[in-house]
């Protein structure tokens, strides 16, 4: 929107779990916006033949 100032990633962490099985990784990773709020989200990796296959990104909510 014209006007309304972004808020930017001012730092972020993710880690990755072990994984699910022999396919499935999830990477869980936390933000901290400009405006101070703070976010998390997980990724889900399918990975085969050491490729990512599919990226499915799940955005939580405000910490």
């Amino acid at each position: 929107m014209p006007g309304r100032p972004r808020a930017e990633p001012r730092s972020s962490s993710c880690y990755t779990s072990p994984p699910a099985d022999k396919e499935l990784v999830f990477v869980y990773c936390e933000y901290e916006l400009t405006t101070d709020a703070r976010h998390r989200s997980i990724e889900a990796i399918t990975v085969q033949d050491w490729l990512m296959r599919q990226v499915q990104v799940f955005f939580g909510g405000t910490v």
